[in-house]
């Protein structure tokens, strides 16, 4: 007969095989919101997200990353859900109020909930899909009429799923973490974006300066020769592609 401190030495095994799944899983979107350049690649991200939760063994039919537009009450969604033969991914920019589903996220928020959570059936699971296959191709599961809709917060938006049923407790604290790690590096992916954009238009407004303050100095219409070489120079430090450039003065007179 098995003893006590066996079956505990295997149920702590078990538990650390565990975290260790889920650190893994955790690393795995990771490193694929790290590889992101731009905000579209947060399409492959909900895909890898949706594997993820999949191997984890928690019984989803759709994750999605929504990216919150705060002013106009609006986010911007990644989902990912199974089709036939593969995985599909889909687009949308949606008011926040065209659907309880999304619009129980501004209470939610407001209270510092770490998710919401909203139950559809019947005809309500009907009417969500029949609203939103304006948007998107209808990707309603078959023979479901019931289906439960996740959003777990971080600050900047939400990773969505929806289930056939109920997620447990041990779930739904797997999704806050998932929540919680993908919302950092989020987080540092935009200070990433707003710092490169910054940059790129300090380097436009010094060529422009550089432009304008060589214009000043001309003295004759001779002087536009100087001009010319300069602004081929600048376009390549700005990375402009083109194979010539020059200047041209109108004479409107003689058209």
């Amino acid at each position: 007969m098995e003893s006590q401190n066996e079956s505990g030495l295997k149920s702590r095994i078990a538990l650390l095989e565990k975290e260790l799944e889920i650190e893994a899983a955790l690393e795995k979107v990771r490193v694929k919101t790290m590889s992101m350049t731009v905000s579209a690649q947060l399409s492959d991200t909900s895909s890898v997200l949706f594997q993820q939760l999949k191997h984890l063994g928690i019984n989803i039919i759709r994750a999605g990353v929504g990216i919150f537009d705060d002013p106009n009450d609006a986010v911007e969604l990644w989902t990912t859900f199974s089709g036939q033969h593969e995985e599909i991914k889909m687009l949308d920019y949606v008011n926040l109020h065209i659907h309880p589903v999304l619009e129980n996220t501004i209470a939610a928020r407001k209270e510092n909930r770490p998710y919401s959570l909203t139950i559809l059936t019947d005809d309500e699971v009907r009417e969500y899909h029949e609203i939103f296959s304006t948007f998107k191709p209808s990707e309603k599961q078959a023979g479901s009429e019931r289906e439960f809709y996740y959003s777990f917060f971080f600050p900047a938006g939400m990773l969505t799923v929806t289930a056939l049923q109920s997620l447990v407790e041990v779930e739904c604290n797997i999704l806050t973490r998932f929540a919680h790690v993908f919302g950092l590096i989020y987080t540092r992916f935009h200070d990433l974006l707003i710092s490169e954009s910054n940059a790129r238009n300090s380097s436009r407004q010094a060529s422009l300066n550089r432009i304008r303050a060589e214009i000043a100095s001309m003295r004759s219409g001779n002087d536009l020769e100087k001009i010319t070489p300069l602004i081929w120079n600048e376009l390549i430090i700005l990375g402009i592609p083109f194979i010539r450039c020059g200047v041209f003065i109108m004479d409107e007179m003689n058209q």
